[in-house]
């Protein structure tokens, strides 16, 4: 994704940039994507002479997908989960 900053600079609007910044910040920290999604999140092997339209365009089409501001609606429904603490005990019989 950072790659994908850099090589593309010049093609990519202000929302893109934030958009992909909000996923590098969700990837980092919050780990909210699922693994299916963040398989398209890379660069192809084998495939066309541009790999980065290619993966642009995946980001563009997960853009449309869940939205602009996916992680802020993630972050407001959890915030009033409180954390807890589960502590478990496993009883073992031993015998003779």
């Amino acid at each position: 994704m950072k790659s994908l900053l850099k090589q593309k600079e010049d093609k990519l609007n202000q929302a893109l940039v934030s958009f992909i910044d909000m996923l590098l910040k969700d990837i980092k920290r919050y780990k909210t994507l699922p693994k299916y999604t963040l398989r398209r999140l890379v660069l192809p092997e084998k495939s066309s002479k541009e790999p980065y339209d290619e993966l642009l365009k995946n980001v563009e089409n997960l853009r449309r997908k869940i939205g602009n501001d996916y992680l802020e609606t993630i972050l407001k429904r959890t915030s009033n989960i409180d954390d807890d603490i589960i502590i478990a005990v496993e009883n073992k019989k031993e015998f003779l």
